[in-house]
Formats: structure tokens, sequence, C-alpha cells
């Protein structure tokens, strides 16, 4: 008994949530720590129910081999279903995919893979599920998905996020993934142009005008000012003050910090803030 870790002879109510903050590699090492320390972690299904990548712990070799763990030709293949959630935010390696895991588990109900900021691409995630329905993979409504978490705060423009949209719903069981992003859709007003070689009495016929045309920039669903916390409905390069205090907007990775830093903090905002800004006008 003295080699036992002292977690596994916690209450289950206790060793259930220190899991909770535990990456799966450290879990499968306590599980790998003895036989009573395995049986006691295989019977408690909850454990695993949830799945963490550790975004400081990207030995691929051990990853890949405690993701092996979970075939089905493998004495844990009883695992598998029971996995509803998989984080991986931080996790910023093209060699781990969340699309990847829709596949490795059936039950899957939600992703966060956010801040993955180089290797989160929209577009190739598409191609990649439909090349997983066109192969028979993935079948169409098939997917016990209900959330889908990708933000980071350097997206900009993306011309295909409602065509990933629409592919996550088709392959979903609701018909309906729930996204952390959107497109601000904001409508830019349309403005008159008149030809160079007609005369300045030209009459209203010979005017042509630009189509409005709807903003494409992605933001966070939920996002809010920097400074007095108001939701922002639209991109801060279409509306460039919030509407609520009337100070400055600032980009996505410089609000966040700011939230972040206010958190806890009295929404007050001082006569000179919008000075200590002023960069981003």
């Amino acid at each position: 008994m003295s080699n036992i870790s002292p977690l596994i002879c916690l209450p289950d109510e206790l060793l259930i949530q220190i899991c909770s903050d535990l990456d799966i590699l450290t879990i499968f090492a306590l599980a790998d720590s003895g036989q009573i320390a395995r049986r006691r972690l295989l019977s408690i299904s909850s454990i695993w129910q949830k799945i963490t990548f550790d975004p400081t712990r990207r030995n691929l070799h051990t990853i890949y081999a405690t993701l092996r763990r979970f075939r089905d030709d493998n004495n844990l293949n009883h695992l598998r279903p029971i996995v509803e959630s998989v984080t991986m935010d931080g996790f910023d390696d093209p060699m781990i995919s969340p699309i990847v895991m829709l596949v490795k588990f059936p039950n899957l109900r939600h992703i966060a893979a956010r801040n993955r900021r180089y290797t989160t691409s929209i577009e190739t995630d598409t191609k990649v599920l439909h090349e997983f329905l066109n192969s028979g993979k993935i079948s169409q409504h098939s997917l016990k998905l209900e959330t889908y978490q990708l933000y980071h705060p350097y997206m900009i423009e993306e011309r295909t996020l409602r065509r990933f949209q629409s592919t996550l719903n088709a392959l979903a069981v609701s018909g309906s993934v729930e996204l952390d992003i959107r497109q601000c859709s904001h409508i830019s007003e349309p403005v008159p142009i008149i030809d160079d070689e007609l005369d300045a009495t030209a009459d209203e016929g010979n005017r042509q005008a630009k189509s409005p045309v709807e903003c494409r920039r992605i933001i966070r669903k939920g996002a809010k000012c920097w400074a007095c916390g108001e939701p922002e409905e639209y991109c801060y390069q279409c509306i460039d003050k919030c509407a609520n205090c009337g100070l400055r907007r600032l980009p996505p990775f410089v609000n966040d910090v700011h939230v972040l830093e206010a958190a806890g903090r009295p929404n007050n905002v001082n006569d000179n803030s919008e000075d200590m800004f002023s960069v981003f006008e």
C-alpha cells in the first residue's frame, strides 16, 4: 500500500474533481502506476468523459501512444464511447487535429480547440470533413457533436465559415452545431460613383452605385468592450467606437488581454483612457 498514490485512496467525488484538471497523459500515467490504481481509475467512467491535452506537453510519440490505447483492438476500447469532450486549447501543432477526434470518439459532443493560431484552418477542415463524408468514414447525421470552439484572436476574414457550419450541421444528429465564432456581417452603405467623363450636372440615371458589401471578418461570440463590457455586435474595423462608452475599440488580441485584466474589477474608465490606445486610431 505504501507505493500507491494518495490520490487513489480519495473518495470518488474528490478523485473525479482532481482528474478533471489533469491532462490525459497524466491520468494514464497515474493509471499505469499499479494494478490497484488502474482498476480504480477505469472503474470510474466519468473520469474518461473529458480528455484534455496539455499544450506544454507536446511529445507526439507519447500522445499517439496514448490515443492508440482507445483503439477497438485494444483492451481499453470500452473507453472510446465514454468520451464526450475533447479539449486541446493552445495545442498549436499541425500533427494533432481536432477533426480527427470526431472519428476517434463516436459519442463526442464538445470540442475545444481555441488559440491554435498557426494550425487552425477552417477551409482545410471543411475539405477534410467532406472527404470523410464522401469516403464513408463519417455518415450524415451520425455525429453527436453539439459545440465546436475554435476561436483565436488573430482570426481575420474567413470566406468558408458558412460552408464549414453547414457541413457540421449536416453531419450532426441534431442538425445543428454551435460555434464560438461568427461573421461580422455588417453591411456597408452603398457609395455613389460618378464616371469621370460625365459632367458634374449629369442626372441620377447616369450615376452608378457600389452594391452593399457584407463584412466577412470573424468575431468571437460573446466578445465585449475592453472598457465597459458592452457586447460587441460587429468587428472593430466596421464599428470603431463602443456604442455604450464611446471609447475606441481595439483589435481582438489586444481587447481580450484587457478584458482578462479587468475581470473582477469595477467597469470604470479613466477620462484619458482613449489616449492610451490612440495608436489604434
